[in-house]
């Protein structure tokens, strides 16, 4: 009798999660076409260059309108991001002049130059970045990669937010020195 017991509970559980696994699928098809994200394509580029802080914009913005193909190509930019340890010459901490490096929600890479350090950003300094970073994406099977290059400023205690991000910090610090 136990076996029975135990065997029928075993194949309710199997049954709970297929379900379970049935309706997060259902969830996720409704989620990503309930998502807000712009429909990517030039147009994101000719905006982006009427913003504050706008240097320059690098590679050619693909035409994007389905949400689906919209989370996979910014999965694979965050993927060209994370994976490019060549760009980590170019941070300000190395002497260089980016401050930030990662993907926009817009579809396209985005590189924050230090506004404080303008002396250390021009054409030919671009052009390098913009190459170390397309090889990268190349790599991860992106040719052309879209890249916009925008001043930006580096965080400091009188920054907004400062304390809170230094407080995170902080706290997964010392749960990393604990374990």
């Amino acid at each position: 009798m136990t076996n029975f017991l135990k065997n029928t509970g075993i194949m309710l559980l199997i049954i709970l999660l297929l379900f379970g696994y049935s309706d997060a699928a259902a969830n996720e098809t409704q989620n990503i076409k309930n998502l807000k994200l712009p429909d990517y394509g030039p147009h994101i580029f000719k905006e982006v260059q009427n913003e504050p802080g706008f240097i320059s914009v690098r590679g050619k913005m693909p035409t994007i309108i389905d949400n689906k193909e919209k989370l996979e190509w910014t999965d694979k930019l965050v993927q060209c991001s994370i994976n490019n340890k060549e760009m980590d010459k170019y941070y300000s901490a190395s002497g260089g002049p980016v401050l930030s490096f990662g993907t926009s929600i817009n579809g396209y890479l985005e590189v924050g130059c230090n506004s404080a350090t303008p002396e250390q950003i021009n054409e030919s300094v671009i052009n390098e970045i913009y190459q170390v970073i397309d090889e990268q994406c190349e790599k991860e099977g992106v040719a052309d990669v879209p890249v916009v290059f925008i001043w930006t400023e580096m965080a400091t205690e009188e920054t907004p937010g400062f304390a809170s991000i230094m407080l995170i910090l902080s706290m997964l610090l010392l749960v990393k020195i604990r374990k």
